[in-house]
């Protein structure tokens, strides 16, 4: 409406290439005048002219006409394309590598695709897959404790794990209970399944789980902390990444049962067909069957 005033000069003709009457847009431009408290236009017996408000609208609306053409033209480019958005919640530890390995292929053969990894707690994850913040969570499967309306698709099996450096002394008295007791521990936060299981060995011992740990969320952190420290991990790695421990680090022998966590990618159950989400699927099980 301003830049047609601006355009003709007269609220009339403004009107009449608008299709409008110039009673509604009179009333437009004093109700706009009012709410922002902005002079727009003085009147003459010329006709109306434009003051620095009214200028600068008629500006903004020819920036944002142009766009509106160029999105058209750049939307019409990319129908045969896929595009849309993958975003996935990172439980901590499990399955990160692989999701941004296939982030990497999607973004290749897709660059369209926005694509997001959100790391975060399970709880949280889970109240941004509901409020479809988030499309997928990956991590270790809940099975029959998965909340309501979600869906979990098993991906592949990892196995507890506890690490240190290659030369700490756990690696001499893992008969010792008590050592693990005076170890600084690496582990997930409270609420995973890597954490009970953690907590749940110390019980098996009879013994009390160590109060000073530390909770880290990635693999990244948390061996690169190991490399640094006395510290041990409890994560859960698969046999490929144990063979291909970073250089310095070992496994311990500690003689506890080999307990294997099944990592799934979890979604909501009456989601819609989209055609990114399915492509990144599809990439993900060429990834996992190639990391195997």
């Amino acid at each position: 409406m301003v830049a047609a005033i601006c355009r003709y000069g007269s609220v009339t003709q403004a009107a009449l290439a608008l299709g409008r009457s110039q009673s509604d847009l009179s009333r437009m431009l004093s109700n706009l005048s009012k709410r922002f408290g902005l002079d727009l236009f003085t009147r003459s017996p010329a006709g109306m002219t434009p003051l620095l408000a009214a200028n600068t609208l008629a500006e903004l609306e020819g920036h944002i006409s142009y766009y509106q053409a160029q999105m058209r033209e750049q939307l019409g480019l990319l129908e045969a394309d896929i595009v849309g958005r993958v975003s996935v919640g990172l439980l901590p530890f499990s399955g990160q590598d692989l999701i941004l390995k296939t982030f990497g292929a999607l973004t290749n053969d897709h660059p369209h695709v926005r694509l997001l990894a959100v790391p975060g707690s399970y709880n949280s994850l889970v109240g941004a897959l509901r409020r479809r913040e988030i499309d997928r969570i990956v991590g270790i499967a809940r099975g029959d404790d998965c909340p309501r309306g979600l869906i979990e698709k098993p991906l592949y099996e990892e196995r507890f794990a506890v690490i240190a450096k290659a030369d700490h002394p756990l690696h001499a008295a893992t008969s010792d209970a008590d050592a693990f007791t005076r170890t600084n521990w690496i582990v997930a936060p409270h609420g995973t399944p890597v954490r009970s299981y953690f907590e749940a060995v110390f019980s098996d011992l009879n013994i009390a789980p160590p109060t000073q740990t530390c909770e880290l969320l990635s693999f990244g952190t948390a061996e690169q902390m190991l490399i640094d420290s006395n510290s041990v991990a409890m994560l859960t790695y698969s046999e490929r990444k144990l063979a291909e421990l970073r250089s310095g680090l070992a496994e311990v022998a500690t003689g506890l049962p080999k307990r294997r966590a099944t990592i799934a990618l979890t979604r909501l159950a009456d989601e819609p067909h989209d055609a990114a989400l399915a492509e990144f699927e599809c990439l993900l099980d060429q990834v996992v069957q190639a990391a195997a």
